[in-house]
């Protein structure tokens, strides 16, 4: 009962468990106990939370039966993050478990999963195979929380019975790629980018040009993040240490810019971000391939470049502001 009244028959809280399977459904409830559960805190019934996890459940259940009509179509980076993605909620899932803490162990089965997948559908990914042994981890994966879920589903794809007997998924390092991971994580920041100058500006785009980092910042920025991380960076140090390269030396002044900002913005930096500079990526080939995707979300021409081109359209000059994961944007 949610407040601090006495739970009673009259005065409301109390609600006969046979009834209440029927009108949440076992699975819904033990969904609700155990997502909302802690070993400190006290769980209160509350009916209005326990239908929203019934409704959970059944978008679960509609989700994976549209996964199965889908037609084949590959995707290389986006089905790889995805592989990806599913080892790494399997890997906290399985540490989650032996700690016992499962209110994080049934988020990612049952939140975080679910929303990886709406993302690739989003996408526009669709390749059967890979979707096949996702939904079959998947349900899998919720065997112990939601058993007649499970179950059915289970039976629904014609898998030999029962799902309860089979062996709970495993942690395979070789499944992930960090290189797509960071790809998308760049996408996904673009968009945000993108949707806040046309906030601002309040425009309509007609065409979205976007210019990627130049090869000699993402080798500064690796360099300075592995001198940070050596307690070694020293701006000066660093800013001598390129313009000795011949090749560099006529963008001394843009160098220097860059890496005196460097100092201060790496030490904002959480240990995941850390990571994603020091992946190196090609940022315009993975933004290239989600072109499509991005013209279908702004609904007009998105053209892809990286600020080392000789022949790009940069007529307002945003190349020069290119720097690691952080595209240059220009919109007409």
């Amino acid at each position: 009962q949610k407040g601090k009244e006495k739970i009673s028959k009259s005065k409301g809280g109390a609600e006969p468990i046979v009834e209440a399977a029927v009108t949440y459904g076992v699975d819904a409830m033990r969904l609700y106990y155990l997502h909302i559960g802690s070993p400190f805190v006290d769980i209160e019934w509350d009916p209005e939370t326990v239908l929203k996890y019934k409704n959970r459940v059944i978008n679960i259940w509609k989700l994976i039966q549209q996964l199965s009509t889908l037609p084949d179509k590959k995707q290389q980076n986006l089905d790889n993050w995805l592989q990806s993605t599913l080892q790494r909620r399997v890997h906290k899932i399985l540490d989650a478990f032996e700690t016992l803490d499962l209110r994080v162990a049934s988020n990612e089965i049952y939140f975080e999963i679910h929303k990886d997948l709406q993302w690739y559908l989003k996408r526009g990914g669709a390749e059967k195979s890979l979707l096949m042994q996702a939904v079959r981890t998947w349900i899998i994966l919720m065997a112990p929380i939601t058993p007649h879920l499970a179950e059915e589903l289970w039976a629904t794809h014609g898998y030999p019975p029962f799902v309860s007997n089979e062996t709970y998924p495993t942690f395979n390092p070789e499944e992930i790629s960090e290189k797509d991971e960071v790809g998308e994580y760049l996408l996904t920041g673009v968009i945000e980018d993108i949707n806040e100058i046309v906030k601002v500006t309040k425009m309509t785009p007609k065409k979205i040009c976007i210019y990627t980092s130049p090869a000699w910042k993402q080798h500064i920025y690796r360099k300075a993040l592995q001198q940070s991380d050596q307690k070694t960076f020293n701006v000066g140090q660093l800013i001598k240490e390129t313009l000795a390269d011949p090749a560099m030396k006529p963008l001394g002044q843009q160098v220097s810019q860059f890496v005196g900002k460097l100092a201060a913005e790496i030490k904002m930096l959480n240990e995941r971000d850390r990571g994603r500079f020091l992946i190196a990526i090609d940022e315009k080939a993975h933004l290239s391939d989600a072109a499509p995707y991005l013209s279908d979300v702004f609904r007009c021409s998105v053209e892809i470049y990286c600020a080392d081109q000789e022949d790009l359209y940069d007529p307002a000059k945003k190349t020069k502001f290119a720097s690691p994961l952080r595209p240059a944007i220009y919109i007409e």
